[in-house]
Formats: C-alpha cells, sequence, structure tokens
C-alpha cells in the first residue's frame, strides 16, 4: 500500500515492479524478474541472503531500522503482552529495555539461515497461544502456516523513498560508468598501439583489440592474470607501480615480435593505482616505413643525398657545408647560387633530410626545363577538363605533393616573369590553386631556390620581381666553384673512381701528372665535368690514352691548337665552336638556348657537335 502511495506513476509505467516473493520459490522468482528486464531488486532479510548471489544484477538490501521494529512491537503489544521477536543476524537490535517502555514482555531470536528458522519456530510451538510472532516477511509467512498470530514489521514511507532514491542514484552511476568504460574502450580499441593496463598489484585490467591481435590472445584469458605469469619481457612494469613518477621505454622480443614497449604509471590522487603500457611491433613499422618510402621513390619524391655525401676537404667548402647546416635548422626560404655543375641539388638534398622536413617529400623542380604552360601545369596541378589535353581526374601539382616537405626549384632565374607573380602568391599565402579549379588548397611546405646567376643582376635589369626576390631570398648559400676549391679536386676525383669503378681493385692509381692537369684545369663545367673526366679515366683504364685527351677539347687551350701545325684553319674554326657550344651547354642552357645566342639553327648546332 505505501509502495503505491509513493510511486503510482512510476508503478503504473512499469519503472518499478511489486513483487510478493514466495519463501520457498525466491530465486526463481529473482530469475524472472532479471529475465524480464529487471536492472536492480530491492530486497528484505531472508530474500535479500537467498537471491543476492544467484542474479547478475544490484541486490539492495532494505534492511529493518530499530523504528520499524519499534512501530511493529507497539502494534503487536496490543494483542498480547508476550512478544517473540525473530530477527536475522544482520539486523542490529538491542530490546532490553523497550519492553518496560512499551509495557510488555519481549523475547528475542535470531537466526541466519531459513533452517535455522525452521528450528526455531519448531522449538516455540507449544506457545503459539501466548505469543505473537514480530519479524519480517518470510519468518511472518512460515510462522502464520504453523499458526502463530504475527505483526510484520513494515518499511516507512522514509525507509522506501530512501531505498528506492539510493537505487535509482546507483543505477545511474552504474549506467555512466558504463558508457565511461564503452567511450573508453572505444578510443583504446581504435588506437594502432597494442595497449595493456594493470592494477596495483600487477593483474590486467584492460587488454584492447590491438593487443589481442598482436599477441594472439582473448580479453576473458587476459583479466585479472598476472601480467608477469604471461609477459615476463615486461615484468619492469612492478618498479613503476612502486614508483608514480617513473616512466620506461624498452625494445622487447616476445616470441617472433619484436615490439618498442611504452610504459607509465597511473596516479589518482598522488597514489599508484596501476600502470599502462603500449606495444608498436616494430616489424610492422619497418614494413610500413619500407612502403611509404617505396612509394615516395616510385614517384621521385624522395632526397637520397645527405651531407655525409659532401666532399668538403678544402676550407672554403667546409665553411659552406657548416653554413647549410645551420640553414637546415631552420624552416626559412632559402636561396643557393652557384654556377652550373656545383652540386646546388645535392646541398639542397642534404639541407631538406637534415631539417625536421627530412622524412616527408622532396620535389625538384627544373624551372628551365620546361616551357611556361608546362611549368604552371606541373607546379600547380589542374582540374578533369582544363584544357585539351588533361589527363582525365586532374593531376596533383608539385607544391601539392610537397605538402609536408620541400620543393626545390632549380634555375629559379629561368622563370617568366608572368610565372613569377604566381610563385610569389604561393609564397606569399601558403596556397595554391590548381589550373580550372574553384578552390584553394592550403600548403605546408618548404621552398629552397637555385640559380646559377645573380638574381640581383636579373632584378636591375628587370628580368625578375625585386619582391619576389626579396621573398625568396631570406637565407642564402653560395656553394663556390671547383676551381676555388683546390683541396677537393683530388678527393672528389677518387670518390668519382671509387663510385664508377663499383669496387675494382685493379684502378691504376692517378700519376701525378696527371693530378696536376687536374688541379691546373679551369673546370668551368665544375663537379658535374670532374665526373666525366673520372668515367673516362675508368672506362680507359686498359687504354694508353694521353692523360690530356681524357680533358676532351675542353682542356685544350687556343695556343695549343695553334702549335699544332698539322691542323688547318677549318679545324681550328671547327673545334673552337664545338668548344663555345658545349660550354654554353655546361652551363645549362638548353641547345635550343645556345643556337639562339649564336645565332644558328637548332639543327645547325646538332651538325658542330656532332663534327
Amino acid at each position: 500500500k505505501k509502495i503505491y502511495e509513493l510511486f503510482p506513476e512510476r508503478l503504473e509505467r512499469k519503472e518499478l515492479i511489486l513483487e510478493r516473493f514466495d519463501p520457498d520459490n525466491m530465486v526463481a522468482q529473482a530469475l524472472r524478474l532479471e529475465k524480464r528486464g529487471a536492472k536492480a531488486i530491492i530486497a528484505r532479510g531472508g530474500m535479500y541472503h537467498h537471491i543476492v548471489n544467484d542474479v547478475n544484477v544490484p541486490v539492495m538490501h532494505l534492511k529493518m531500522n530499530a523504528l520499524d521494529i519499534l512501530y511493529a512491537i507497539k502494534k503487536a503489544s496490543r494483542m498480547e503482552s508476550h512478544l517473540t521477536l525473530i530477527l536475522s543476524d544482520e539486523v542490529h537490535f538491542a530490546c532490553s529495555d523497550w519492553g518496560e517502555v512499551l509495557n510488555c514482555e519481549i523475547d528475542l531470536n535470531r537466526f541466519t539461515t531459513l533452517r535455522e528458522l525452521d528450528e526455531l519456530l519448531e522449538g516455540i510451538d507449544d506457545r503459539k497461544m501466548h505469543t505473537v510472532i514480530v519479524g519480517a516477511v518470510v519468518t511472518c509467512r512460515k510462522a502464520a502456516a504453523k499458526g502463530f498470530r504475527t505483526v510484520f514489521v513494515d518499511s516507512r514511507k522514509e525507509t522506501l523513498q530512501e531505498a528506492v532514491g539510493y537505487v535509482d542514484k546507483m543505477l545511474d552511476d552504474l549506467e555512466n560508468q558504463l558508457k565511461r568504460r564503452e567511450l573508453s574502450d572505444t578510443i583504446t580499441d581504435n588506437v594502432h598501439d597494442a595497449i595493456i593496463a594493470v592494477d596495483s598489484s600487477g593483474d590486467i585490467i584492460l587488454f584492447n583489440k590491438n593487443a589481442r591481435k598482436m599477441f594472439g590472445k582473448r580479453s576473458e584469458d587476459m583479466l585479472g592474470k598476472s601480467i608477469r605469469g604471461i609477459f615476463p619481457e615486461v615484468d619492469f612494469i612492478y618498479e613503476l607501480l612502486k614508483d608514480k613518477g617513473l616512466k620506461r621505454e624498452k625494445i622487447v622480443h616476445m616470441n617472433k615480435l619484436t615490439a618498442t614497449v611504452k610504459a607509465s604509471a597511473i596516479t589518482i590522487d598522488g597514489e599508484v593505482n596501476g600502470a599502462v603500457c603500449t606495444f608498436q611491433d616494430i616489424t610492422k613499422l619497418q614494413n610500413l616505413e619500407k612502403r611509404i618510402r617505396f612509394e615516395l621513390n616510385k614517384k621521385g619524391l624522395t632526397a637520397k643525398f645527405t651531407f655525409d655525401w659532401v666532399v668538403a676537404e678544402d676550407e672554403i667548402m667546409k665553411k659552406t657545408v657548416e653554413r647549410a647546416k645551420r640553414l637546415s635548422e631552420t624552416d626559412s626560404t632559402i636561396m643557393i647560387y652557384g654556377e652550373s655543375g656545383t652540386g646546388k641539388e645535392i646541398i639542397a638534398q642534404s639541407i631538406h633530410n637534415s631539417s625536421e622536413r627530412g622524412r616527408s617529400p622532396f620535389v625538384a623542380v627544373n624551372c628551365a626545363a620546361l616551357t611556361e604552360s608546362l611549368l604552371e601545369s606541373e607546379l600547380f596541378g589542374y582540374e578533369d577538363g582544363a584544357f585539351t589535353g588533361a589527363r582525365k581526374g586532374g593531376k596533383p601539382g608539385l607544391f601539392e605533393l610537397a605538402h609536408g616537405g620541400t620543393i626545390f626549384l632549380d634555375e629559379i632565374n629561368s622563370i617568366p616573369l608572368n610565372m613569377q607573380s604566381k610563385l610569389l602568391r604561393v609564397l606569399e599565402e601558403k596556397e595554391v590553386m590548381r589550373i580550372g579549379s574553384d578552390y584553394i588548397i592550403p600548403l605546408d611546405i618548404r621552398i629552397i631556390g637555385a640559380a646559377n646567376e645573380d638574381l640581383m643582376d636579373k632584378v636591375v635589369r628587370d628580368e625578375f620581381r625585386r619582391d619576389l626576390f626579396y621573398r625568396l631570398n631570406v637565407l642564402e648559400l653560395r656553394i663556390p666553384p671547383l676551381r676555388n676549391r683546390k683541396d677537393d679536386i683530388i678527393p672528389l676525383f677518387n670518390a668519382f673512381i671509387d663510385e664508377l669503378a663499383e669496387g675494382n681493385d685493379e684502378m691504376p692509381e692517378p700519376g701525378e701528372e696527371f693530378k696536376k692537369m687536374l688541379l691546373n684545369h679551369k673546370w668551368l663545367g665544375n663537379v658535374r665535368e670532374l665526373k666525366n673526366i673520372a668515367e673516362r679515366y675508368v672506362i680507359f683504364k686498359d687504354d694508353r690514352v694521353n692523360p690530356t685527351e681524357l680533358f676532351g677539347s675542353a682542356g685544350v687551350s687556343g695556343t695549343e691548337m695553334l702549335e699544332n701545325t698539322d691542323v688547318s684553319l677549318k679545324d681550328i674554326n671547327r673545334t673552337i665552336e664545338k668548344m663555345v657550344i658545349e660550354t654554353l651547354l655546361s652551363r645549362g642552357k638548353t641547345k635550343t638556348e645556345a643556337a639562339e645566342i649564336l645565332g644558328i639553327s637548332r639543327t645547325a648546332l646538332w651538325k658542330k657537335l656532332k663534327d
């Protein structure tokens, strides 16, 4: 009746179910309630003890309090002066003084099990006409069945409200815990690492999805087990359970698995409550890195050279390399100046690999090798149908491909003025728009430019935008020509010999006369020309070739030609023309540009080179 008075709406919505328990069938009734969706059960006395261990939902013990018992005693005293109070051992109540206060005699009996209750009732069977039994539901039902008069210790409204409120809060807390647990499981199951957490005793309390995959074990087989017994390789975790500030990172070998393990203590209110370990499969990481490198290499987006490749025995080159290393520590735009063949791209790659962007793409573009329209489409990319011949689906530009890394713009001094304004926008806004597109793509790139002539000279001649020059020329690096690096010539030549000979032990050592020729040569083609001579040296190592012949026409002076009386004027002219053409080409000019400078057709230039 009190339940209906207190919670009519909740009973109507079936949020609360009122169930009378049969003393002989309590467990079955409780299991049926659980099956019907009950999230918790409130039970008293013997009912609580009878069902608490047999159901999977929380069971709250609605305990009798002193006021509930006194109300029942007072009611029973109106029926009989002798009362038998039967309570469970768990109910705390002392009745020594209450009998005198309530003008009745109270005989207190206690029991633990239902069997003890039955025996107790059998023992007082002869007193049924002279006493009233006061107790809980089960006690009263069993006593009434034996013919006793009974008074049920009912719970007051305040007690019932308190009990239901407590269960509501408990269920809310459980639901919140469940949500937090589901959120935690979702997070830990969706990280790439295997995660194992232990409590303060070293027993496993968390074993995420990737841990199950990595170790081939089920969570139910792991939870509650000692981590030392299953993974002895990580027993260092017990050190963390003693020190809240401790962290560990190790490489461990576990059967066929090699993994990096990071572990740290879990602290709550300054106390160590456990530890968490994350595992990364090194083999998978290595395979992933290989795959990434393969994809980048396939696209030609990697830098293979580092400062270790650079030969710098000469003092001037040592200073240049040291400056380049300092520049690699910044993320600012760099301009590299140097004659053709001095190794500007090798230095650019070394700067990239030594910087924080070293594991990201390196995209090299030779601006002089592309026409203006082709350069624009290559740098900026284009959308599907942007122009006739455009690739279906469009194509990302080199700026996009360099995102996160470095783009190297070689021979930037050859970029047409129209393109310079577009490049300036990329530098200023750090964004790019594909040809035929209507949206902006943000960029995170570092730009390294290179030129074989001083850009300021071009600015003065109005051939290069002043604003672009100052945007590019934030940091400057000048690579000396080979003729100014005398101490590097022989070491470079020997390095090329080792590279080209592929470990051939029979390669003859260059003679002193030949070394002298190397040191005295003008090196108009710089390091590139030196490598060509080294290649000839390797190819003709078994032939008795005059060292002068290894230098080709670039190594013959005009005086030497005139001293040869067997050479006709026509031959001299032909040789000089060829020398001029080769010099132009060695300085980075294309055959078309060389032909325009000399005022001849491209076909004529080909013929002069062929002669």
